[in-house]
């Protein structure tokens, strides 16, 4: 009994030493500014090679070309103008960057991602198509497979999903609903779109109720003691004052 207890007790102590936590994240920035400079044979750390800050310049913290109009003679008909360390130095190790996004009628903002960034969208000119939810009745034989070849080509289409027992057919994506239609009326047996809209928002969770107001104190009256009249005038409450015994009592 004695050795098994040492045993326990030596497989809690070897498990305890191998285990460690560990907490990772980024540096933070040792300095105000760290302008950038592609040298080869700098230390990247936190961002790209610093310059002295003693040859900084003001260039380092400016540039232009945001109010030129992008090419979008594209298959995706839309143009990307990245504005980062690239083009402002100064921006290095801030995390800041800067983008001009200029669409084609028709053009698609490809899926893609940020990495540990967040995104504001500012609309300066036109109108931007958000995701659409079309549902298609696809209730015409054999011609499913025909639909869903017709409909994943379609450029801007990021969710299809077929509910065989209803046969409906519901595609979310930025693409034009009309180009949707164009392709579905190709097929033989042609389908019928039910709806065309936005995605249906997620219910929202139900608000508790409100607290109850609180309590309003009632207020009371000071009357003078043995006042001829012990009513009040101002308030609600009566305050009556008598004597005994030499002391005084308030009854309110």
């Amino acid at each position: 009994m004695e050795g098994l207890l040492r045993f326990l007790v030596a497989k809690v102590i070897v498990l305890a030493l191998a285990s460690s936590f560990v907490s990772c994240y980024d540096p933070s920035p040792l300095q105000d500014f760290c302008v950038a400079v592609d040298d080869a044979n700098g230390v990247f750390v936190n961002g790209k090679f610093c310059k002295d800050p003693k040859y900084v310049k003001a260039e380092d913290f400016f540039t232009s070309g945001l109010n030129i109009a992008g090419n979008t003679m594209n298959r995706v008909g839309s143009n990307v103008t990245n504005v980062n360390v690239d083009r402002i130095p100064g921006l290095n190790t801030l995390g800041v960057s800067l983008v001009r996004i200029d669409f084609a009628p028709g053009g698609q903002n490809p899926p893609h991602t940020h990495p540990r960034a967040t995104e504001i969208l500012v609309l300066v000119e036109g109108t931007l198509l958000q995701k659409v939810e079309i549902k298609v009745d696809i209730n015409c034989g054999k011609c499913n497979s025909a639909i869903l070849e017709a409909v994943t080509v379609i450029e801007g289409v990021n969710h299809i999903s077929l509910d065989e027992e209803k046969n409906i057919l519901t595609v979310v994506g930025t693409m034009d609903p009309v180009c949707v239609a164009s392709r579905l009326k190709k097929i033989k047996q042609k389908p019928v779109i039910i709806s065309v809209g936005p995605p249906p928002k997620p219910p929202e969770p139900p608000k508790p109720p409100p607290p109850p107001p609180p309590e309003k104190p009632m207020p009371v009256c000071n009357c003078k003691p043995m006042s001829p009249n012990p009513y009040c005038a101002s308030c609600d409450v009566v305050s009556v004052t008598t004597y005994e015994s030499g002391s005084g009592c308030t009854i309110v």
